[in-house]
């Protein structure tokens, strides 16, 4: 009988990496360890060599481990009194049109 309760039974907590996952990151970790002088070097060399595209796309490859990743948000909101979102940032700017 499948389950449609929509609470989870078993396995894993949520948000728990599995097994794999966590040897995975923990090799990549080990292999890194100590390379941060070679990766700063390396990164100096693309830019010494003048190929700026390069040396921007290796940055931008790097920031996803140094940076955490944004997520999008959306707002509803009700404003009181009557007023709509426009009117709102007309008062705030002063504007008497």
């Amino acid at each position: 009988m499948a389950n449609t309760t929509g609470k989870k039974f078993g396995g894993r907590k949520k948000g728990t990496p599995n097994k794999i996952t966590s040897k995975a990151k923990g090799a990549i970790a080990e292999a890194l360890d100590g390379e941060s002088e070679h990766i700063s070097e390396a990164l100096h060399e693309i830019r010494k060599s003048g190929n700026y595209v390069e040396f921007i796309n290796a940055i931008v490859k790097l920031c996803p481990y140094v940076i955490p990743k944004m997520t999008e948000t959306e707002i509803n909101a009700a404003i009181s009194g009557g007023t709509d979102f426009n009117d709102l940032v007309k008062k705030i700017r002063g504007d008497k049109s």
